[in-house]
C-alpha cells in the first residue's frame, strides 16, 4: 500500500468513526434518556468515551485533509471548498456540544438537554452533507 492509499484509508476510517458515532447516538440516546437515572448515567459514560474517540477522529481528518491539500487538491474547487466549510461548521457545532451543552445537560435539565440534542443532530446533518460533497469530488 502506498502512502496516498494509506492516508485515504485513514481519512475514510476517521470520517466513518465520527459519523457512525453520531448515528449511534441519534438512535441510542432517546432510548437511554427514557430509562431514567441509570440510562442517563450510561449515556453520559458513552458520551465521554465517544468524545475522546471523535476528537481523535477530527484530528486525523484535519491532518489527512492537509495532506490532500498539499498533494494537489484545490480548495477552490466548489465541492471541496463547500466540504471544507461544512467541516468547519461541524467542528464548531461539536465543540459547542461537547464543551458547553452536554456537560450542563448532564447536571441540569431543560434547555441544556434540548440544546445538546439540537447541536448533536445539527452536527449529524452537517456530516451527512460533508459525505455527500465528498462523493462529488474529482481528483
Amino acid at each position: 500500500m502506498n502512502v496516498y492509499a494509506a492516508v485515504v484509508f485513514l481519512h475514510v476510517l476517521a470520517a466513518s468513526v465520527w459519523l457512525g458515532g453520531h448515528v449511534l447516538f441519534a438512535v441510542a440516546a432517546p432510548a437511554l434518556r427514557r430509562q431514567g437515572p441509570e440510562g442517563l448515567r450510561a449515556l453520559r459514560t458513552l458520551g465521554l468515551r465517544f468524545r475522546v474517540l471523535s476528537w481523535l477522529s477530527v484530528a486525523a481528518l484535519v491532518a489527512t485533509g492537509l495532506f490532500f491539500l498539499a498533494s494537489g487538491w484545490s480548495a477552490s474547487q466548489p465541492p471541496l471548498r463547500d466540504k471544507l466549510g461544512l467541516v468547519g461548521v461541524a467542528i464548531v457545532l461539536k465543540a459547542a456540544h461537547d464543551f458547553w451543552a452536554a456537560p450542563r445537560a448532564s447536571s441540569r435539565r431543560g434547555a441544556y438537554v434540548a440544546g445538546a440534542v439540537v447541536l448533536a443532530r445539527g452536527t449529524l446533518l452537517v456530516l451527512l452533507a460533508v459525505v455527500y460533497l465528498a462523493t462529488q469530488l474529482r481528483r
